[in-house]
């Protein structure tokens, strides 16, 4: 009798076991998953694909494994995919896909108030929207604040454009404002050069995540578009409810557009460069290396090399689809 009661009790735990490793296997491959964006209606039914997708062509294979445990990344792609961003584009951020939702961030700028010029009472209701606003908060949200060089480069350039139209002429007036303008702007100019002045930049983080499962289309292209449709839709709510509360406070949100998100991240990840080079000035001087002076191993010249012939075959796939669309419609 005893014996039996040790092979029942041995069984239910056998049995716990299995289900508890059933479990964690089930949620392991859940939280790995990729969001899937096969071809489905809104019941989820896939649709059937008869045209066969055209493969692109191998690509050479590398000499040598890319990386190693001390340094797993060696270029700034790779650093990317390491800390998980997909894309960023319409000043919308994509991270990795987690448990078959895709993840988006925006990010937004919280102007400042200055407590000092307002009144007591406005203060306390300054502080009061802003409690408002962190309690009707229901996404996923962060809040960090940035240290950015001062600049007046630009304001200085537009108001010598602005001098500069002044045409000289006779009158000793218009002469004595010109020049008292240009000796401004050049006390302004050197007193930057001399002095490094910082600001701090408050910047919100909002995101969404969009379900596999809500999105449908007969194609991947239409699921990506009503996937991105509803990751602007809901962080442009979650940008202007900030907005409408923080408003009354003084401290009114307002949305980064591409270039802001990418100078923001920019600053971030380089904030002792960010203080001496601009990120407007790389952008605009489009100077970013003119000779390579770095060494250059096999790994990373081979990687390079695969770049180039991906983006050839892709563009020449390309050329040839727009010929044949432009013979048909000839």
């Amino acid at each position: 009798m005893l014996s039996n009661n040790v092979f029942l009790v041995l069984g239910v735990v056998v049995a716990v076991v299995l289900i508890f490793v059933l479990i964690y296997r089930h949620h392991q491959r859940k939280l790995n998953a990729d969001f899937n964006d096969q071809p489905r209606d809104r019941n989820g039914d896939v649709y059937d694909d008869d045209e066969e997708e055209e493969e692109l062509p191998p690509l050479r294979e590398q000499g040598a494994t890319f990386g190693d445990e001390d340094n797993p990344w060696n270029t700034f792609t790779d650093f990317i995919d390491e800390i998980g961003i997909v894309d960023i584009k319409g000043g919308i951020i994509e991270y990795e896909s987690v448990e078959g939702k895709r993840k988006f961030v925006m990010l937004a700028e919280q102007r400042k108030s200055n407590p000092l010029l307002k009144s007591a009472a406005e203060n306390m209701q300054s502080l009061s929207f802003r409690e408002l606003f962190y309690n009707r908060l229901t996404g996923p949200f962060k809040q960090s604040a940035q240290r950015r060089k001062i600049n007046m480069k630009e304001f200085n350039l537009e108001q010598r454009k602005r001098v500069a139209e002044i045409s000289p002429t006779d009158n000793k007036r218009d002469t004595v404002v010109r020049e008292y303008a240009q000796s401004l702007l050049d006390e302004s100019q050197a007193y930057e050069d001399e002095n490094t002045r910082f600001e701090s930049m408050i910047i919100l983080q909002f995101a969404t995540f969009v379900p596999e499962d809500e999105v449908y289309g007969e194609t991947k292209e239409e699921i990506e578009k009503m996937v991105h449709d509803r990751a602007l839709r809901d962080l442009a709510a979650q940008v202007g409810h900030a907005t409408s509360i923080l408003k009354n406070a003084g401290q009114p949100v307002i949305a980064m557009d591409t270039f802001g998100a990418l100078e923001a991240l920019y600053t971030s990840w380089h904030p002792n460069i960010s203080v001496k080079i601009r990120f407007d000035d790389i952008v605009r001087s489009q100077r970013f290396v003119e000779f390579i002076t770095a060494r250059q191993d096999d790994v990373q010249y081979e990687e390079v090399m695969n770049m180039i012939e991906h983006e050839q075959i892709v563009r020449r796939k390309v050329e040839a689809e727009m010929k044949k669309e432009s013979g048909k419609a000839v």
